[in-house]
């Protein structure tokens, strides 16, 4: 179990070293953050000289100045989450709480609550030193919010408390919005409101210097508890629904509060009454939002074609709650600039969770030296054909990009070399009539080898983080390795168009399964398939990449390569598994928990308690036919389209919130960026 104290400071030289002293002189591990804002006595200058004597144990945060005592918190909180602590302590430094009732704070916290209040009234009015007229505001300000709220809590203003990690994660802390001391009671509410359990711990206050002569002041005074209630869910409960996390399925339920999964149990809800809406999962599976590792969404300069918002709505449709966007648009995204104009679009129009991959040229590689490794999913390198000027085909620029990318190098391979050679001998062969059949022959299963086996041996010359997009064949498989994921550092990924069609398809469906790499032979496909159950192919995308239905009815050699699929693909592979193909926890083991693992994403991917809540509802035996009526991709068809499915995704929810409820997507709702653990 691992504590963290965060302590704001402003001018606390006399206090600040004695303070020090004293929490780590406490019998129980205690780790301090100090957070100073700007004091000009030098307190941050003794911080840093203490951390000599404490190292590892004693943190520093310095703000330019005095941005309010919530704000402080706020990053100390997010700080605590980020660096893995258990319970999170506020106190403050001039001795007015005394830190020996840390540890009364802290075992209560183990003992199961999660908010732990040390109060001054929990018996009787426990201060010392106070004059009587802030005895009484301080003691019926607390009454005030008590019986304003309803909050079964006693010291209301209290500014020594302990969090759980649990319950911080759960909570939207951009939503909080006091500033100064009514933070202490915002934070207070919105924990009851999300219902985890509040508890007092009884402790004495002394005097202290700068209690704010009154609490009731300006915008403080009032705090709009029926707005606030109004904007915090009270929860949400699944319940009686197939659980399946980490590789198990059980009947159970998921509680929800906030953003985050809250709770996760077997068999029936344990209490009697639940505050907040419930959803009836009974013939249901409760499945892990699937991540799509790989999609083209066409924004910016090809939005003819499709957007961020019409196709994260297509994509919450099905059950793909995070998405990683390719860069080959208009302009591409080969500069930092363009890139961050991306993330500022998807924040105002994605109805799912995002990221962005940079596009990697022969000319920039200084450039993807310097991307941000926690906020980017990878960097994508054209090493077959692409879309404007991003085939990287230059030794040294590989060879530079290979070796300095901070993030995963993301691939498609085929053999430009090989292609340009085949499709001349089809040209001299068949001139202007060469057809879709031939699109296997053109863009070959060699053109398809020797580029991965080049991505694999550039990895392992420069010690390299690669993963090879879109495999279409069983001899490329031959070129990985089995066994656990989280080990790997040379990783694939398999579309769903290549594990469900084969080239025998392409008589009757003609351009619109015309994708790069090209779909091959069943005997292809069938290996594919064999190396999702072997663990060989690591994870399951869509290289979702819509064009316009005109532009698929050109002739074969006009046709652009592409098609829409992020709506369809979740319900293809449960179908996949009814058909014995692959059990249903595989299925989500390589749409859901493996790009997590491999990307590294954080909190999600999984159905565990703290988690985001990126959830889906799965109805498993429930027919319905693709048809243009019901398809939400802008292009307004699907190589599914006249398929029935057995199975439907009946709700999802990103980041805590319903999203998509059966049939309509809420296009108000937006999702986050997507954070990595690098």
């Amino acid at each position: 179990m691992r504590n963290l104290v965060i302590i704001p400071t402003y001018n606390e030289l006399d206090n600040i070293r004695p303070m020090i002293d004293k929490v780590f002189s406490l019998p129980e591990k205690f780790d301090l953050l100090i957070i100073d804002d700007g004091s000009p006595d030098g307190t941050a200058k003794v911080v840093r000289e203490q951390q000599r004597v404490y190292p590892g144990s004693l943190h520093l945060i310095e703000r330019s100045g005095k941005l309010g005592l919530g704000t402080a918190y706020l990053a100390g909180f997010r700080w605590a989450l980020e660096n893995g602590y258990d319970y999170v302590f506020e106190m403050d430094c001039d001795f007015s709480h005394n830190p020996d009732d840390l540890v009364r704070l802290s075992q209560a916290a183990v003992a199961g609550a999660d908010l732990v209040i040390g109060s001054r009234y929990v018996t009787g009015v426990n201060v010392v030193n106070w004059p009587m007229k802030r005895v009484l505001m301080s003691y019926y300000a607390s009454a005030y919010v008590r019986f304003v709220t309803g909050m079964p809590v006693r010291d209301a203003t209290a500014g020594f408390v302990c969090y759980s990690a649990k319950l911080l994660r759960t909570m939207d802390m951009d939503a909080v919005r006091m500033k100064g001391y009514g933070f202490q009671v915002e934070m207070k509410y919105t924990a009851w409101k999300l219902g985890f359990r509040v508890t007092d711990a009884r402790r004495v206050e002394n005097e202290r210097r700068d209690f704010p002569r009154s609490f009731f002041r300006g915008a403080e005074t009032a705090f709009p508890f029926d707005q606030t209630e109004s904007r915090m869910s009270r929860g949400l409960l699944i319940r009686g629904g197939t659980v399946f996390g980490d590789g198990v399925r059980f009947e159970g339920y998921v509680v929800v509060r906030g953003e985050r999964i809250a709770e996760i149990g077997r068999g029936a809800y344990p209490h009697d009454r639940f505050e907040g809406e419930t959803i009836d999962a009974r013939g249901q599976w409760v499945l892990p939002g699937a991540i799509d590792d790989q999609v083209h969404f066409r924004e910016p300069g090809l939005t003819y074609k499709a957007d961020i918002h019409s196709e994260s709505a297509a994509a919450a449709a099905g059950g793909v709650t995070s998405f990683m966007d390719m860069p080959n648009v208009k302009p591409p995204t080969v500069t930092l600039g363009l890139l961050d104009e991306k993330f500022e679009r998807a924040a105002e129009t994605s109805v799912t969770n995002y990221s962005f991959y940079f596009g990697a040229t022969n000319e920039n590689a200084a450039e993807i030296e310097r991307i941000d490794p926690k906020r980017v999913c990878g960097v994508k390198v054209f090493m077959g054909s692409s879309t404007g000027n991003m085939l990287v085909d230059d030794d040294r620029a590989l060879a530079s990009i290979f070796a300095q990318s901070p993030v995963p190098v993301a691939t498609h391979c085929e053999d430009e070399a090989t292609v340009r050679a085949n499709m001349e001998r089809f040209r001299a062969g068949y001139g202007d009539e060469i057809t879709v059949a031939m699109h296997p022959l053109i863009r070959s299963a060699e053109a398809c080898y020797r580029s991965s086996a080049k991505a694999i041996e550039l990895a392992t010359r420069y010690g390299a983080d690669l993963h090879v997009l879109h495999l279409s064949t069983a001899r490329e498989l031959d070129l990985f390795d089995r066994g656990p994921l989280s080990g790997k550092r040379i990783t694939n990924e398999v579309c769903v168009h290549h594990l469900w069609f084969s080239d025998a398809d392409y008589a009757r469906m003609g351009n619109f399964i015309k994708w790069n790499p090209a779909i091959k032979s069943e005997a292809d496909r069938d290996a594919l398939r064999r190396g999702i159950a072997d663990g060989r192919v690591d994870v399951v995308a869509t290289d979702h990449a819509p064009h316009t239905l005109d532009e698929k009815k050109l002739p074969y050699l006009k046709a652009p390569s592409g098609g829409p699929l992020v709506q369809h693909s979740l319900v293809a592979m449960l179908e996949m598994s009814r058909n014995g193909v692959f059990p249903v926890e595989t299925a989500v083991e390589k749409m859901c928990h493996a790009p997590a693992v491999r990307f590294r994403i954080r909190e999600r991917g999984y159905l565990r308690e703290g988690y985001f809540a990126d959830i889906v509802l799965v109805r498993p035996d429930d027919p319905w036919t693709v048809s243009p009526q019901n398809i939400l991709s802008k292009c307004g068809w699907s190589p599914f389209e006249g398929v029935t499915f057995s199975n439907r995704v009946t709700h999802t929810l990103v980041n805590g919130k319903i999203v998509f409820r059966n049939g309509a997507v809420d296009r108000d709702a937006r999702g986050r960026a997507l954070e990595f653990d690098r």
